[in-house]
């Protein structure tokens, strides 16, 4: 993980099947994904991101893919934080019931079948997935960040609001 005292960048591996029902082997070349949430930004800036070079997917058969993704949340564009309360609240927390995730997303590749090289059109879609935060161990951790945003002059209530206090 990296970041600032306002934004913070992590790595997460998206585990992806991608169905090839055709004879002949598809190799998939850049492909490249890109994630929003209404919840941040609006839906204007993406929260994840991430590249895959290069990719086999044999003929007729179901390939699973680690898909490496960047999750980046920065305070500058969420400072109502719409998007922490809503993942908060999504993954149980305030003792809530778990909710999945929306994540609008779009995909960008190339496909190489023998020696043809073609842009595929772009895929957009959206999907929701189960939380894969396990809150019980936040406490600690959230009293952490919330005390390094109240040092950057956010208001006590604000904060407050932001744990359901």
């Amino acid at each position: 993980m990296s970041g600032s005292l306002t934004a913070f960048t992590t790595k997460w591996v998206l585990n992806i099947s991608v169905e090839n029902p055709n004879w002949f082997e598809i190799n998939l070349q850049d492909v490249n994904g890109t994630g929003y949430s209404k919840q941040y930004a609006n839906g204007t800036v993406p929260i994840g991101t991430g590249l895959l070079p290069n990719v086999n997917i044999p003929g007729r058969t179901t390939t699973y893919i680690p898909y490496p993704l960047s999750v980046t949340y920065d305070l500058a564009r969420d400072p109502s934080f719409s998007f922490i309360r809503y993942l908060y609240g999504s993954c149980g927390g305030g003792g809530s019931p778990k909710q999945k995730l929306e994540v609008e997303y779009q995909v960008d590749a190339k496909a190489k079948l023998i020696l043809w090289m073609k842009d595929i059109p772009t895929y957009r879609s959206s999907t929701a997935f189960e939380c894969p935060l396990d809150l019980s161990s936040l406490p600690g951790a959230l009293g952490s960040v919330l005390g390094l945003l109240k040092g950057v002059g956010l208001k006590r209530r604000a904060v407050r609001g932001l744990v359901g206090g």
